[in-house]
């Protein structure tokens, strides 16, 4: 990063990272819809978005383990840097209470919410 002064004002030049585009009604229900989590890895890596790393992961995977009682398998993606930018999460788990799931959190969910509506009817009930 560079930084000179110009009549009183500092400036600084450096490079910005632009955020990621939003997740799309196809690209969730395709990354939803993997078999496993190298499929959904896979998909999921295609969005450019920062992948959230194991360590990140453990304090949610070590209770759920302690819930469930099987092993698991979870990734993650985080679209921004702070809290409520987008996190997309694909998880596989194992033992009595095998299933597969997947997740996203946002702040404002915007166009997505009315792509899901859209695509599946209204729900029964829903906060705004």
């Amino acid at each position: 990063m560079a930084a000179g002064m110009v009549g009183g004002t500092i400036l600084f030049a450096g490079t910005a990272r632009a955020m990621p585009p939003a997740l799309t009604l196809s690209q969730f229900l395709d990354i939803c819809a993997s078999s496993t989590v190298a499929q959904a890895a896979a998909k999921g890596d295609g969005l450019r978005w920062r992948r959230v790393s194991d360590a990140q992961l453990e304090d949610w995977r070590s209770r759920f383990v302690a819930y469930n009682g099987g092993s698991v398998e979870a990734l993650g993606w985080q679209r921004g840097e702070k809290e409520g930018d987008g996190l997309l999460s694909f998880w596989t788990a194992r033992g009595k209470n095998a299933h597969r799931a997947c997740a996203y959190s946002v702040r404002n969910p915007g166009r997505l919410l009315d792509a899901l509506i859209a695509h599946f009817g209204p729900p029964k009930s829903l906060e705004r």
